[in-house]
């Protein structure tokens, strides 16, 4: 699909539908376009004006989608998880400024205030130490109990198309500044990895991925896509055929661990109580 939001064909505008929101990643992009602003000599508004201003794009776009509710997705920290497998897990970043983590914690703040004042409209989640990716990952995989109901992952993070399924889990992707979102379907993400888009943690098992830090393992990637497709994607099976990869297989299942977004990471912070709520509150 890959159209503006603007342009969606009818048939992908109904409701029930909720928005998934990668609450940092957005708060990011924000400061960025700010920082951009800045240095153009142009005096940004108050910081809770700016929040207010990403509020109504996203109830704007709740509108666009059919959506009625969002819920607020926020990193705490580096994934625990991830860094117990790879210590340089996402190494190679510079530390966030103090402006920066400044402005997230009232961004995370101004949210959870939000929730509090029109909870059937909005929700939060985060987890010390953990990843808004696979805390996306738990609530896909949670909504599935309820087939009518459709997710909108709101995310700039290519981490997060490999969640994406036919017409029940869709993609917005904003700019930079907000400015425009393109909508991507699971066929637009398949077309973006080259493969299936959710084997694509299978192919950067072989490949690593830089965004992240993740180191290759030298296998080259035509050669991992052969083996993917030869093999039926079964990493079991390639390790079984192919002498090069069984020589590799520790830092294959490692890569494959780093990069795929796992539900059950966040599954196990979730009391049952409060999984429950959350399917309550999307039928609502």
């Amino acid at each position: 699909m890959t159209v503006p939001v603007s342009d969606l064909p009818s048939e992908s505008i109904s409701s029930p539908a909720i928005l998934i929101v990668d609450g940092n990643c957005f708060l990011r992009a924000r400061f960025d376009a700010l920082a951009r602003k800045a240095k153009k000599g142009i005096k940004p508004g108050s910081v809770q004006q700016l929040f207010a201003g990403i509020r109504m794009y996203l109830e704007n776009l709740q509108d666009k989608v059919g959506a009625q509710k969002s819920i607020m997705l926020f990193d705490l920290g580096h994934s625990e998880y991830r860094v117990r497998l790879f210590p340089d897990y996402k190494g190679d970043r510079p530390e966030k400024s103090e402006e920066l983590l400044e402005f997230l914690e009232a961004g995370r703040i101004y949210f959870k205030n939000l929730v509090r004042s029109d909870p059937m409209r909005w929700q939060e989640m985060m987890f010390n130490n953990m990843e808004a990716d696979d805390i996306a990952a738990f609530l896909v995989s949670s909504f599935a109990a309820l087939p009518n109901l459709r997710l909108w992952l709101v995310s700039s993070d290519h981490d997060w198309l490999q969640l994406l399924e036919g017409r029940r889990v869709l993609q917005v992707r904003y700019s930079p500044g907000c400015k425009s979102s393109l909508v991507w379907n699971e066929k637009d993400a398949d077309e973006y990895f080259g493969l299936p888009c959710r084997q694509w943690p299978k192919l950067s098992a072989f490949t690593g991925d830089g965004s992240d830090h993740i180191p290759s393992t030298g296998i080259w990637p035509k050669t991992a896509r052969m083996w993917l497709e030869q093999y039926g994607y079964s990493l079991e099976s390639i390790f079984e055929h192919e002498s090069e990869a069984k020589a590799r297989e520790n830092e294959v299942r490692r890569n494959f661990e780093l990069t795929n977004l796992n539900g059950k990471i966040a599954a196990e912070k979730v009391a049952p109580e409060e999984a429950e709520y959350l399917l309550a509150w999307a039928e609502a």
